[in-house]
């Protein structure tokens, strides 16, 4: 069990030798210290831009080691980290904030790298792995929620398109 450290493990062998009173006190405070660990280690939602901007920022650090897609965000299509940092960042925040910032076409920026590169299933699920483990790495609540369900969505609307480029026939590489 997760919380029987050393200490706890003392104080629970040793608790029957302890008066009942004092056996009370300390239950109760033991049970407090349980509870007060639980509450601070609670993650809250995704609030506000700077929430946002945190998740991308860590994201996209796995994304240019990740063995999988990383080499298209280094070497097929360099990004500008400074500049598309917050452009990504009005796009989630459009979508999870509803604040309507985001005014470009992210599928016509998908289209230019996949003529550079055919995106394939691998990509996608690789990018959407990433994106679900950090998001929920330092959220939780119905935000988050939303940001990993519309991000199902995206991965998946936009593995459809480029596979009716990439493929004969425009077979699907996926499950619908």
């Amino acid at each position: 069990m997760e919380c029987l450290t050393l200490f706890n493990r003392a104080f629970v062998t040793n608790f029957l030798k302890i008066p009942y009173v004092i056996h009370s006190f300390f239950l109760l405070v033991y049970i407090r210290a349980l509870m007060a660990k639980n509450i601070m280690t609670k993650k809250r939602d995704i609030e506000t831009r700077a929430d946002i901007e945190k998740f991308i920022k860590s994201f996209y650090e796995k994304v240019i080691t990740d063995e999988t897609i990383g080499f298209i965000f280094t070497n097929i299509f360099p990004l500008n980290w400074e500049q598309h940092i917050p452009v990504i960042t009005d796009f989630w925040e459009t979508i999870l904030l509803d604040n309507p910032v985001y005014k470009n076409n992210a599928m016509a920026v998908h289209f230019d790298i996949n003529k550079k590169i055919p995106l394939q299933k691998k990509h996608f699920d690789g990018w959407l792995h990433l994106f679900n483990s950090t998001v929920t790495e330092l959220y939780d609540g119905p935000k988050t929620m939303l940001a990993i369900k519309r991000a199902a969505g995206i991965a998946q609307m936009m593995q459809i398109k480029m596979d009716a480029i990439n493929l004969p026939h425009g077979e699907p590489t996926m499950d619908l």
